[in-house]
């Protein structure tokens, strides 16, 4: 069993979230309560049809997610490693966009062996 050192101050917990519903794609980094960044990319595309266009976000999701994560890590002036949790739409929103994000997360919290919290609209706007 590990001890753990009483007079080792706690790591703080810094959450990385993901939204991916409908047609913006966003990240917020947020530290111990405290908003470090929060980045969003819309999609122009869809003014041309006069409302959104499932297929279309999806791709765009696809082609924004990396750009935006990177400047919100870079504007919170953290690096992966020090993200303790990656958070991420499930529901309500448009299946291909949320799976977009989704997979993303669950790839990223894999590979960086962060815990990953699955949110929904109502858990956002708790954030």
């Amino acid at each position: 069993m590990e001890k753990v050192n009483a007079a080792e101050p706690a790591r703080p917990i810094t959450i990385l979230a993901i939204e991916s519903s409908c047609d913006e794609t966003s990240c917020a980094i947020c530290r111990d309560g405290v908003i470090l960044s929060n980045i969003i990319a819309g999609q122009a595309i869809h003014e041309q049809y006069g409302g959104v266009v499932p297929e279309l976000a999806s791709r765009a999701h696809m082609q924004n997610i990396v750009p935006v994560v990177d400047a919100a890590l870079k504007q919170a002036g953290c690096g992966l490693e020090t993200v303790t949790a990656i958070a991420f739409t499930q529901s309500p929103g448009l299946i291909g966009s949320l799976l977009v994000g989704s997979q993303f997360a669950k790839s990223l919290a894999h590979g960086n062996h962060s815990l990953n919290l699955v949110l929904d609209r109502a858990d956002r706007v708790a954030l």
